[in-house]
């Protein structure tokens, strides 16, 4: 794959009205896991689309942070930020 050393895992964010159990999001997820060889989650805020574009963005960014910090994958470990449109003020907030 290119990359040196231990791979890193990434934490991915989607953008305004979408939801990561869409196709669109879900196959984007599993190309970064493929081609990084490192674990990737698309990680939901609220319900997803609706979320994105009703709730207050500090709720969705501060339930972003809890969520990653919850998770095993992420703990005590870098690892990458990305998000799509909206995902990335998310992503850019968790950084």
């Amino acid at each position: 794959s290119g990359t040196s050393g231990a791979a890193i895992p990434t934490v991915i964010f989607h953008g305004f009205g979408d939801a990561c159990e869409n196709e669109g999001m879900a196959k984007f997820t599993k190309e970064i896991a493929d081609g990084t060889g490192a674990y990737a989650e698309c990680i939901e805020i609220g319900s997803g689309a609706t979320s994105s574009i009703f709730e207050n963005f500090e709720t969705q960014a501060t339930e972003a942070c809890t969520k990653v910090l919850a998770n095993p994958n992420f703990k005590d470990v870098r690892f990458n930020t990305m998000g799509l449109s909206q995902g990335s003020l998310i992503a850019r907030y968790i950084a």
